[in-house]
């Protein structure tokens, strides 16, 4: 296998004759084009031509022939990246297909209702998981992100697979992306309904969340910051927090203390180890203590957080406060799109 920049050359009766720094190296030789070449030394460009690679003492003699090889491969791959890197670049930039049928509430419910009819038979309702393919909702880790890609996957199907090709109208098909895509995306990148003006007064009011949640610096700290919940969660994961009993998140497990003289102290486990425990109580203070001070510390099973929401609010209240916290993006996170036709996380 010839090396980089060097490269056979077909053999004829008459050797290449050239010592010319516009020419080529040696004879029984194709070189790097002569411009690349001219960076090479003096003595190194004047080789006289030779019978044979094996009869020229530079080429393939001692350092010399390291020497030279080692200059021919650097010359011949600042060649290629020289053609070839914009070519690269350009296949970077070309856009990515968009739905052109766009994402709004009216094209995600048509396509709920298309995906039900035609998908889960083999996908379950909602992209949950089916009897005969996986779930098309959530982070798993091998699924099509982007929108040209999930739509070749409907209309085409998979090869060696069991997904068929379904033969759908183009914007049917449309339709169904922007619904799988309104699966898989955040609760800010969602189309929900409700008023989020009112969502904020239920938040600081009626529904008691502020008392234990911040969004933007304003609110309590015994449960986790919300200032950019919609953008790190999806739509039903938000949902589901609000109306199911979910694990207590790391640093905020219920515990209770009693210390030595009697006092109780309530609140949310921070940090713990067999000596010590660090405790942040309903009234956002924090508190130290040795566990030789202490008499009794009982750690709860379950959250402090109500998993009833939606039974304290009436329905359009309920839907007011979900819509208000899932524009709750400060903190975008980021999820890179595949390229067309590729496989994602």
């Amino acid at each position: 296998m010839p090396r980089l920049g060097v490269f056979p050359r077909p053999q004829t009766e008459t050797p290449l004759q050239t010592n010319s720094v516009d020419g080529v190296v040696a004879s029984h030789l194709c070189l790097v084009p002569h411009k690349a070449f001219r960076h090479f030394p003096a003595e190194e460009r004047r080789i006289a031509p030779c019978e044979t690679r094996k009869e020229h003492p530079i080429l393939h003699n001692g350092s010399g022939s390291k020497k030279i090889r080692r200059r021919l491969c650097s010359a011949g791959f600042r060649v290629v990246a020289f053609f070839t890197l914009p070519v690269l670049l350009l296949q970077a930039q070309a856009p990515k297909p968009e739905n052109p049928m766009g994402n709004g509430p009216e094209v995600v419910a048509a396509g709920r209702a298309l995906f039900d009819q035609t998908c889960t038979e083999c996908h379950g309702p909602e992209g949950r998981e089916g009897e005969r393919a996986p779930a098309l909702a959530g982070n798993r880790r091998f699924f099509r992100l982007s929108e040209g890609a999930i739509f070749d996957t409907i209309k085409k199907g998979i090869p060696g697979t069991a997904m068929p090709a379904l033969g759908l109208p183009d914007e049917d098909i449309w339709r169904i992306v922007a619904y799988i895509r309104n699966l898989r995306g955040t609760a800010s990148d969602s189309f929900v309904p409700g008023d989020p003006d009112r969502g904020a007064m239920l938040f600081q009011g009626k529904g008691r969340c502020q008392q234990c949640h911040m969004i933007r610096g304003q609110g309590g700290t015994i449960g986790p910051d919300l200032s950019s919940i919609g953008a790190q969660v999806t739509l039903k994961h938000l949902v589901e927090s609000l109306t199911q009993e979910q694990p207590i998140p790391t640093g905020y497990r219920p515990v209770k203390v009693i210390t030595q003289n009697g006092e109780a102290v309530e609140g949310v486990a921070k940090n713990e180890d067999e000596f010590s425990i660090q405790i942040l109580d309903t009234h956002n203070r924090l508190h130290l203590y040795d566990k030789s001070e202490l008499r009794e510390v009982v750690h709860a099973k379950k959250s402090l957080m109500p998993h009833d929401v939606d039974k304290q609010l009436t329905a359009e209240e309920f839907q007011d406060l979900v819509a208000m916290l899932s524009r709750q993006a400060r903190a975008k996170v980021h999820v890179e799109e595949q390229g067309e036709s590729e496989i994602g996380r």
